[in-house]
C-alpha cells in the first residue's frame, strides 16, 4: 500500500528533517454581516430658514387667495353684466309692447272719432231738446251762464228768440243783479236764434250762447 502524504510528513518531522516555512499574512475582507456605520445626522435648521420657509408659504397661500378673488369678482362682474344686459331687454321689450299698444289705441280711435263724436252731439242735441220742452226756462241758465262772462262791463245787450222774451223780462232783475251797479242791460228778441239760445253783446265783444257755438266747443274738447 504506497504512502499518503501525511505520512512523509509525519517520517520526516521525526527524523528532524521537516523544513517550516511561513505564510505571508493576507488582509481578510469584513464578514459579510457586520454592520455600516450609521450616517451621521444632518445639523436643524436655524430659525431664520424656519421663519423664511414659513413666510414663503404664507405668502404662496396669500397668492393663491389673491388669484381666487380675483377669479371670483370676475365671475360675479360677469354674472351681473349678463343680468343688466337682460333687464334691459326685457325693458326694451316692455317698451315696445307699450308702443305697439299705444299704437293701437290711436288707430282704433282715430278709426271710432267720427263715430263717437257724431254720436255724443246727437245724444246732446236730443237731450238739450228734451229739456226745453220739459223745462222752459232752460234759458234762463244759460242767459245767466253768458251775463256771468261780462259782469264788468257797463253796457250789455241780451238777445233772445222771441218765444223766451217774456220770460226773460220777467227775471230781468236776476239778470241786473250779475252785472256791475248802474250797468244797463237790454234785452231784445232774435228770431234768427233758436228757442233756448242767446247772446250777450258788449263795447267789447259777443258771448255766443248759441247751441252750435256750444257744440262746437263740444266738438273740441272731445278731439282733445
Amino acid at each position: 500500500m504506497p504512502w499518503s502524504y501525511s505520512s512523509r510528513v509525519l517520517r520526516r518531522w521525526e527524523s528532524g528533517r521537516v523544513n517550516l516555512r511561513p505564510l505571508p499574512l493576507k488582509e481578510l475582507p469584513p464578514p459579510e454581516n457586520e454592520e455600516v456605520r450609521a450616517e451621521e445626522p444632518e445639523p436643524a435648521p436655524s430659525e431664520e430658514e424656519v421663519l423664511a420657509s414659513l413666510r414663503a408659504e404664507a405668502e404662496a397661500l396669500l397668492s393663491r387667495a389673491r388669484e381666487e378673488a380675483e377669479r371670483l369678482k370676475a365671475e360675479a362682474v360677469a354674472e351681473l353684466e349678463a343680468a343688466r344686459r337682460e333687464a334691459e331687454k326685457l325693458m326694451n321689450q316692455a317698451r315696445e309692447a307699450i308702443k305697439t299698444a299705444e299704437e293701437e289705441r290711436r288707430r282704433l280711435l282715430d278709426q271710432l272719432e267720427p263715430e263717437l263724436i257724431d254720436l255724443a252731439v246727437a245724444m246732446a242735441r236730443r237731450l238739450v231738446a228734451a229739456e226745453l220742452k220739459l223745462n222752459p226756462e232752460v234759458v234762463l241758465s244759460i242767459a245767466k251762464e253768458a251775463l256771468s262772462l261780462v259782469r264788468d262791463r257797463p253796457y250789455v245787450l241780451l238777445l233772445v228768440n222771441p218765444e223766451d222774451l217774456a220770460l226773460c223780462q220777467a227775471n230781468r232783475r236776476k239778470f241786473e243783479a250779475l252785472l256791475p251797479e248802474g250797468a244797463v242791460l237790454r234785452l231784445l228778441p232774435d228770431p234768427r236764434l233758436s228757442k233756448g239760445e242767446c247772446q250777450v253783446e258788449t263795447d267789447q265783444g259777443m258771448v255766443d250762447a248759441t247751441f252750435k257755438a256750444r257744440w262746437e266747443v263740444l266738438l273740441e274738447s272731445l278731439k282733445e
